[in-house]
C-alpha cells in the first residue's frame, strides 16, 4: 500500500469587461470592469494499491482526494463613463461613477477520483477512472455557480510490444495509447445539461540510447445534449520528457 499527498499554489485572475455603445460625439457610453484576484494551497491526498496475481499479473486499486479548497479573493470593480470622437474616434473618460473594492469568499469543490487497472503480463495494461465533483459548490466570481455536478468516466489501454531497451527493432519499443471518455459537464444551456464524449490516441515515443521520451497524442471530441447544441473539436499533444543518466564517475581520465 503506498499513501502520498502533494500541495499546488493556485492563484490567476478572472476578468469581465462589458461595453454600452451609443453613439459618437458628445453621447456618453458605459465601460464596467470586473477583476477577481484569486489564490491559494490545495492539497491533494492520494493511495495506490497492488495486488499481486498469478504469472505477473497485477490489480491495481488507486483512490484520490482532493477537499474543498477556500481561496482568497479581491474583488475590484469599476464604472467608466467614455465619449468617442466622431472623427478621431479618439476615446475620452468623463468620470468614474463606482469603484470598489472588495473580498467576496470563493472556493472550489472537493473531487474524488478512482481508478482501477490491469496488466496481465507488462506490456499490456487496462484500465478505468471515474471522477465525481460536487461543482454546484465552486464559486470564483459574480456570475455564479456551476449549474449542476460534474462526473467523468476514462477507459483506456496501453501496449508496449517490447520493454527491453536493447531489444532491436524501434516500433517494437514504442508505446501506443488508446481511451475513451465520457463526461457529464457542470454547465447548462437553457436549462438542459451539456455532455462530452471523446476518444483519443496517441504513441510514447523513445530516444535513441537516453531514457528521454516524446509524447505525441490526439483527442476527438463532441458536446452535445442541449437542443440543437452540438460542438466538435480536435485537440493535438505533444510534449518531452528529458530523462538520462547525470554524474557518472570517470573511469578513465
Amino acid at each position: 500500500l503506498n499513501v502520498g499527498a502533494s500541495v499546488s499554489r493556485l492563484f490567476g485572475t478572472i476578468r469581465h469587461q462589458a461595453y454600452s455603445e451609443y453613439g459618437t460625439g458628445n453621447t456618453l457610453n458605459n465601460f464596467l470592469d470586473t477583476r477577481n484576484s484569486l489564490g491559494g494551497v490545495q492539497a491533494k491526498l492520494g493511495a495506490q494499491y497492488t495486488l499481486a496475481l498469478k504469472n505477473d499479473q497485477k490489480l491495481l486499486f488507486g483512490l484520490t482526494f482532493v477537499p474543498q479548497t477556500s481561496l482568497r479573493n479581491s474583488l475590484s470593480t469599476a464604472l467608466v463613463r467614455y465619449r468617442v470622437g466622431e472623427l478621431t474616434q479618439a476615446v475620452t473618460i468623463e468620470d468614474t461613477v463606482y469603484y470598489a473594492v472588495t473580498s467576496p469568499s470563493a472556493k472550489l469543490a472537493s473531487e474524488i477520483h478512482a481508478g482501477l487497472s490491469y496488466a496481465p503480463n507488462g506490456r499490456w495494461w487496462f484500465g478505468g477512472e471515474y471522477t465525481t465533483s460536487p461543482s454546484t459548490q465552486t464559486f470564483l466570481d459574480e456570475s455564479g455557480q456551476w449549474q449542476r455536478n460534474r462526473s467523468s468516466m476514462a477507459l483506456g489501454v496501453t501496449h508496449t510490444p517490447k520493454l527491453e531497451a536493447g531489444q532491436k527493432g524501434y516500433f517494437r519499443r514504442v508505446t501506443y495509447r488508446a481511451g475513451l471518455r465520457i463526461t457529464q459537464l457542470p454547465v447548462e444551456i437553457n436549462g438542459q445539461g451539456v455532455d462530452e464524449t471523446s476518444i483519443s490516441a496517441g504513441v510514447v515515443l523513445p530516444f535513441f540510447k537516453t531514457f528521454s521520451v516524446l509524447t505525441v497524442g490526439g483527442e476527438v471530441g463532441q458536446r452535445s445534449g442541449a437542443g440543437d447544441y452540438k460542438e466538435q473539436y480536435v485537440l493535438m499533444h505533444v510534449s518531452a520528457t528529458l530523462s538520462d543518466r547525470w554524474f557518472i564517475k570517470r573511469k578513465y581520465d
